[in-house]
């Protein structure tokens, strides 16, 4: 797969233009937390270019952070209606403003349950990463072909 790790966060992302032109076309945006990798409390938020976000979160945290979930979905009006939707879910866990102190696995899974309640369909940042690959393929070898 043609993606590398990043310094922000350790987040897996592309590393050609041609890859991120398309991620950029395909429009994806992803509901996401990111905290210190050994708490549980998570900044959770939303949006499309991870590693640009990533590294204004750091700059502005005193620990290293770790992104500790990413969900994709079809375009940032999906994606602020699931962090609003979530947020409202998890309310009972807010620390201050998007800050919530609640484990990862119940985390993904309130992502689950608003996209499911709200139809909305997801991907994991693996699955998201491999979409755009593929297309990437698909139109190199329609262009080849």
């Amino acid at each position: 797969m043609e993606v590398f790790t990043t310094k922000s966060c350790n987040l897996k992302w592309f590393d050609n233009r041609q890859s991120q032109a398309v991620f950029d076309e395909l429009g994806y945006s992803a509901v996401y937390a990111v905290g210190p990798a050994q708490s549980d409390k998570s900044k959770i938020s939303w949006g499309s270019q991870l590693p640009t976000r990533l590294v204004q979160i750091q700059n502005a945290h005193w620990q290293p952070l770790t992104l500790k979930t990413a969900m994709w979905t079809a375009g940032h009006i999906f994606a602020e209606r699931l962090m609003r939707l979530v947020s409202e879910l998890i309310d009972c866990r807010r620390i201050r403003g998007d800050w919530f102190d609640i484990p990862t696995g119940l985390l993904e899974n309130a992502i689950r349950i608003a996209a499911g309640k709200a139809n909305i369909s997801l991907k994991t940042h693996e699955e998201m990463l491999a979409s755009v690959v593929a297309e990437r393929e698909r139109r190199i070898n329609r262009l080849i072909y």
